[in-house]
């Protein structure tokens, strides 16, 4: 007598039925969806580096059109800078060929006519006249006067010019007077305050 299966005919058959179902109807085209994941990953790269060529294209444009600006606005600068001078200079040669003429008109003057008492005062106040106007070419081009108001010598600011001796040893060293006012240009010493200072002898 044979013995009967676990299973029975039917459930055998339905068993055999389930598994030629679940295999699958296309071998071929479940071997092509790993290639067709990594195609689609692949194009997603492509169009994101064309996106990243466009913007660095875009860049480059960018970086160029901003570069000529900055080369525009530095020529533009330079120009600015020279016509700035060159109106200075300008004006200063100006009043410079102005100041010769008052000159040599004043000269000439004096020269065809005899000098009497009575055109001292003139004389005094052209001749105090000029070196105003000097010193106002001096400040059109940034010059301005200083004198140092310590007694004690300052050799960075000024220059010895004369010397006065004195039995004072407190007074060694110190100035005795200002002979000319020192020029500064820029916080920058162009020409040091002339001073005569004092220097302690013995008696």
């Amino acid at each position: 007598m044979c013995s009967k299966g676990i299973f029975s005919d039917n459930e055998d058959a339905d068993l055999h039925a389930n598994a030629d179902s679940a295999k699958p109807e296309h071998p071929q085209q479940s071997a092509q969806e790993p290639w067709r994941a990594i195609e689609s990953r692949l194009s997603a790269m492509d169009r994101k580096l064309d996106l990243l060529s466009a913007d660095f294209q875009s860049k480059l444009k960018y970086d160029s059109h901003k570069n000529s600006i900055i080369e525009r606005l530095h020529r533009e600068l330079l120009e600015y800078k020279e016509d700035f001078f060159r109106d200075r200079q300008l004006s200063v040669i100006l009043e410079i060929i102005r100041l010769a003429e008052d000159i040599r008109k004043f000269a000439k003057h004096y020269q065809t006519s005899t000098l009497e008492a009575s055109s001292f005062p003139e004389v005094m106040k052209f001749l105090e006249k000029l070196p105003e106007e000097l010193e106002d070419l001096c400040d059109w081009q940034g010059g301005a006067p200083f004198a140092c108001q310590e007694k004690e010598l300052d050799l960075r600011r000024q220059r010895v010019m004369g010397i006065i001796e004195t039995h004072d040893p407190q007074k060694d060293k110190t100035i005795a007077e200002t002979l000319c006012p020192g020029w500064e240009r820029e916080v920058k010493v162009i020409r040091p305050e002339m001073v005569s200072v004092y220097v302690y002898v013995q008696s």
